[in-house]
């Protein structure tokens, strides 16, 4: 899951289920650890990270510093509707089941959020069996169609952050010891131009009425991750995701590479901006005069920055 804090972070999440613990006395999902747990665990579809690789169970992104609200807001609504859903997620594996991999872009300068599903086809991945049990078909449309009413209901959830105590273990010549580190602090650090916003208020304001604007379907049935060219299906909203970086305006398609965070590129690209007029004066020459070379361009963010010098 790949994001960071200001602006258009991309998260990539697995779609599967993960062993989880059957409680027995307790409440689940709040801070407070249950009373009781049984050993025997049962798997439930989750969106989260493959911590352990593609062969191990998934982790809830919430307890991560550096994922964004908005994407544990997001993986929140598809985990009730996986819960609910007759479609099974992929089990990477066997290669059966339909739901694979959630890919989230984000601007909290727009306001706007794009989502693109890949899955298997609705008939079965690379290893459905011959007996049709792993034939979704009848379920498919249905199923897609209050999955996006689903994410399209409301402003997108913004969760608030549960980081846990980190605890190190070490061994040692005489057993394991356990060092507490401490809790993660509880707000995340913007690093900006100017310096470093820490401000609970500043991010609610960023937060405030962000909504899915744009929904992908990616079906592949490869054993592997498709390649970049590979076909989406638009099925609702905008086409594109808009985003603002300095003074230019971009579209974001699903394919497109784009800095993950979008202040930071700002500094980055003035830093480069400052340099070049730098080096063109030193020499005497003039920076509207200059012939600069894009390569591997992406969305053109260099070059479209450079012509506002």
């Amino acid at each position: 899951m790949n994001t960071s804090d200001e602006s258009t972070p991309e998260t990539k999440t697995t779609l599967e289920e993960s062993p989880t613990p059957m409680i027995i006395d307790g409440k689940d999902g709040s801070n407070n650890p249950p009373t009781k747990i049984d050993h025997q665990t049962k798997k439930v579809p989750i969106v989260g990270f493959t911590t352990k690789g593609w062969s191990g169970p998934l982790s809830h992104p919430h307890p991560c510093q550096n994922v964004p609200r908005e994407a544990c807001g997001i993986a929140n609504i598809v985990n009730e509707f996986l819960s609910t859903s007759p479609i099974p997620p992929y089990n990477s594996r066997v290669h059966r089941g339909i739901w694979r991999i959630l890919t989230m872009r984000f601007s909290r300068r727009t306001k706007e959020c794009m989502l693109i599903f890949l899955h298997a086809p609705p008939s079965g991945g690379a290893g459905k069996r011959e007996t049709g049990e792993d034939n979704y078909t009848e379920h498919w449309e249905s199923e897609k169609q209050r999955l996006v009413k689903m994410l399209t209901e409301g402003n997108v959830p913004m969760p608030e952050p549960t980081f846990p105590d980190v605890t190190h273990k070490e061994p040692d010549l005489e057993g394991p010891a356990s060092f507490l580190i401490g809790k993660l602090p509880p707000t995340s650090t913007l690093v900006t131009g100017q310096g470093i916003n820490t401000s609970e208020k500043n991010e609610s304001f960023q937060l405030e009425g962000m909504k899915v604007t744009s929904i992908y379907f990616q079906e592949y049935d490869g054993l592997s991750n498709p390649r970049p060219e590979h076909p989406v299906q638009h099925v609702y909203g905008s086409l594109a995701m808009k985003e603002r970086l300095g003074q230019c305006h971009f579209q974001i398609s699903p394919g497109a590479f784009f800095q993950v965070n979008t202040e930071g590129a700002e500094v980055l690209y003035n830093i480069a901006v400052q340099s070049v007029k730098e080096i063109t004066c030193a020499g005497g020459a003039k920076p509207e005069n200059t012939l600069l070379f894009d390569v591997c361009c992406g969305t053109g963010k260099f070059q479209k920055r450079f012509q506002k010098v």
